[in-house]
């Protein structure tokens, strides 16, 4: 699922299209519905790509792969708990990473996406855990540069940067986080919180 480009590749909305695809044939399998679960730019894109319907199996509990490709919630006592879970090259084919050669030795690559990977946006000023109008007003104003073919794939870096519009939303996100992670560990035990 990996799209490899050459150094100075131009892209257009066919290729947006073409990228549209490729990440509905990966969320339309069993352990697609992971991406709904992941939250954030993830479930934003796999609502876009799906267009708003959401699969039945979305619903019906973890997949028949779950445990070969989900992940394990382990809890202090009893038996382990598994979901469905998407690896790093499936989140980065939602995002649409493609892989630039970076020389013309085809030994350097760096990657450009259609859209911030998850670590990406879950460090972002628009982040603050749940979509906002905000988040959406920035996804609109992406997705339609996107499908006028004037798109600009970034890298990691120039995503920072583009997704750094408030910066005290960044703390206030943390603060939120901390405040959960305690809440759970300390009223509800769940003990395999990170404090």
């Amino acid at each position: 699922m990996t799209i490899w480009r050459p150094r100075g590749a131009s892209y257009d909305c066919h290729d947006y299209f073409a990228y549209e695809r490729r990440t509905r044939e990966l969320l339309l399998q069993l352990r697609g519905r992971a991406a709904f679960l992941k939250g954030g730019i993830v479930w934003r894109l796999a609502v876009e790509v799906l267009h708003g319907g959401l699969p039945d199996v979305v619903t019906a509990g973890p997949s028949k792969d779950v445990y070969s490709w989900g992940q394990p919630f382990r809890p202090e006592r009893g038996d382990d708990y598994y979901d469905d879970a998407l690896s790093s090259d499936e989140l980065d084919a939602i995002c649409g990473v493609n892989k630039v050669f970076t020389d013309d030795s085809f030994k350097q690559t760096q990657d450009l996406s259609w859209w911030p990977k998850p670590n990406i946006w879950e460090k972002s000023s628009l982040n603050v855990g749940y979509w906002t109008p905000w988040c959406e007003e920035w996804f609109q104003a992406v997705l339609k540069r996107h499908l006028s073919g004037n798109a600009v794939l970034k890298n990691s870096s120039a995503w920072k940067d583009a997704l750094s519009h408030f910066k005290p939303a960044g703390k206030l996100r943390d603060a939120v986080e901390r405040a959960s992670q305690v809440f759970l560990h300390d009223r509800m035990c769940v003990p395999s919180v990170r404090l």
